[in-house]
């Protein structure tokens, strides 16, 4: 059975300023499998906003955090082979009136609502069922 490997990298961005930070670049854990002919990745990332992060987005600043994954089958008496390369994109935003952040999905448009940072980082911590 060939083992999959998965690279995460990950960048939050603030495009006002054109201010680049990174959340928490560690490479994240996680699985993959062939199911009818398409890969699919279960993900866990290790994120985690800082404090001075989490006050700019309470004063108005929109992140951007763009996953970047690699799936590379790890082959024990063979060179490694690259699988595919995808980027996920996510807007987080927090509404001040409303006292919620939004992430949203610009690769489906697929948005949420939470109303704490906890359950931000949750939620973009667990990737399940990922196509690649």
């Amino acid at each position: 059975m060939n083992r999959i490997k998965v690279i995460t990298a990950f960048l939050a961005t603030n495009l006002v300023f054109a201010f680049s930070t990174t959340v928490n670049a560690e490479t994240g854990t996680g699985s993959s499998y062939l199911d009818a002919g398409v890969y699919y990745s279960d993900i866990e990332l290790p994120l985690n906003f800082e404090q001075e992060q989490i006050k700019a987005l309470e004063s108005g600043i929109v992140f951007n955090l763009e996953l970047k994954f690699q799936i590379v089958d790890v082959r024990n008496w063979r060179p490694d082979r690259n699988i595919g390369v995808l980027t996920q994109t996510y807007t987080i935003e927090f509404n001040a009136f409303t006292r919620r952040y939004s992430v949203t999905n610009n690769n489906t448009g697929w948005q949420v609502s939470m109303s704490t940072i906890d359950e931000v980082s949750s939620y973009l911590r667990k990737i399940k069922k990922l196509p690649l």
